[in-house]
């Protein structure tokens, strides 16, 4: 773990970067997903939030209850719920303010 003076501390978590806010205890995950021969960039929190290219967050499932045997849903499905378009910046900005 690598940490700086903006209070970040930044992690690799299995091929994704975890940026962590230190001053906040906000983070978030940036994932590669591999489309095709693409690249395409897929965020996401502790909670479930969830933003990205449109490519990276169609392939996501999301579980409707709390085993295995529950209901997978797609994004779309729970986007009113968990997509949070600014995840990121919203982190960033929350740990630059302090």
């Amino acid at each position: 773990m690598v940490a700086n003076r903006a209070s970040f501390a930044y992690a690799p978590a299995q091929g994704a970067l975890r940026v962590h806010c230190t001053a906040t205890n906000a983070s978030v995950v940036l994932q590669p997903v591999a489309i095709g021969a693409d690249l395409a960039g897929l965020a996401y929190d502790d909670a479930g939030h969830f933003d990205g290219d449109a490519a990276a967050t169609e392939g996501l499932r999301f579980r409707a209850g709390p085993d295995a045997r529950s209901p997978l849903l797609r994004a779309a499905d729970v986007a009113a719920k968990l997509a949070r378009p600014r995840l990121v910046g919203d982190v960033v900005a929350g740990c630059a303010a302090r």
